[in-house]
């Protein structure tokens, strides 16, 4: 069932639209490429999680898709607290504070009607647009991720003696490294998704 926004519609968005999501997020943000295959992943797996909820819609304006919005959280008896995690993009061509802010007032009446009692989203630093559109929706900051970059060509040499003490050390300690494929535990794949979950 489509939705109108402003002067932009929502409809329901599938697995296949995967691929247009990365293309957004990497217009937005083009030093970080998303990769569709793995926001497709992403996607199956929260899909299938019966301990989790999750809804994307895909924005369109004038019968062309120009953004997505998506809100997702634990089932409440994992999450006591509420809290719903939210999140809108528009291509950089159509992007304006008005446009984001409608669909984060449209995501926050989805999260009410969902029963949160809080709504958390995620921002880039640099992007002061969305920064100065969620504050004016009163969002407050709460913490700050850092991410680094390593030069492999340059730190070449630095990373090979790490990485032979590094397998020494292991060795002693009986620490082993495996691919999934070689790895026999036959729940190999709930632990893995445990852990990603918990992370």
């Amino acid at each position: 069932m489509a939705m109108k926004v402003r002067d932009l519609e929502l409809r329901p968005a599938s697995l296949a639209d995967a691929a247009l999501v990365a293309d957004i997020d990497t217009e937005i943000n083009p030093d970080e490429v998303e990769d569709p295959k793995m926001i497709r992943h992403w996607w199956s797996m929260s899909d299938s999680d019966k301990g989790h909820r999750v809804a994307r819609a895909i924005v369109m304006r004038d019968g062309t898709p120009v953004g997505y919005t998506r809100w997702d959280h634990p089932v409440w008896e994992k999450m006591p607290e509420r809290f719903i995690r939210l999140h809108a993009e528009i291509r950089p061509s159509a992007r304006t504070a008005e446009r984001l802010s409608a669909l984060y007032e449209g995501l926050e009446a989805q999260g009410r009607d969902e029963g949160a009692k809080k709504a958390t989203t995620w921002t880039w630093v640099f992007d002061e647009l969305r920064l100065e559109m969620l504050r004016g929706r009163g969002y407050r900051e709460e913490r700050r991720e850092r991410f680094w970059e390593l030069d492999l060509t340059k730190e070449r040499e630095r990373i090979s003696k790490m990485t032979t003490e590094s397998r020494e050390r292991m060795k002693k300690e009986g620490i082993r490294v495996l691919t999934l494929s070689e790895d026999t535990d036959p729940k190999k794949w709930e632990k893995l998704k445990r852990m990603s979950d918990e992370a």
